[in-house]
């Protein structure tokens, strides 16, 4: 998914630096030459995973992430809600924790 990730980010910014984080001149294209606005976004679908998942763990899923602070980049995404978490607090706030404890984990992906 961080191959995806970062053409869309180098699609979509005039500067991109994803390791870093950082892009300038978003949310348009200049492959035709000439700026045309576009939206910077991508989709990593994990059909083993949702398998997985579905079969084992709990229900498959999608979401919508930013992965940067100051990029506009939407990457949607295959994730996994156990059976457990599948309940309204537990699902609420599911994402933040998620983020809270895989950020450090995810080298390249936050600045």
């Amino acid at each position: 998914c961080r191959i995806k990730a970062e053409n869309e980010m180098a699609r979509c910014c005039g500067t991109a630096d994803f390791e870093l984080g950082r892009g300038e001149d978003c949310q348009q294209t200049k492959l035709s030459g000439t700026a045309q606005p576009t939206e910077c976004a991508t989709t990593c679908h994990h059909a083993g995973m949702a398998e997985l998942c579905a079969n084992s763990f709990g229900t498959s899923c999608t979401v919508d992430r930013t992965i940067f602070s100051n990029v506009d980049l939407k990457v949607t995404e295959t994730f996994c809600v156990p059976e457990a978490c599948d309940n309204g607090n537990d699902r609420d706030g599911l994402m933040a924790w998620y983020a809270t404890l895989y950020a450090s984990r995810l080298s390249g992906w936050h600045a």
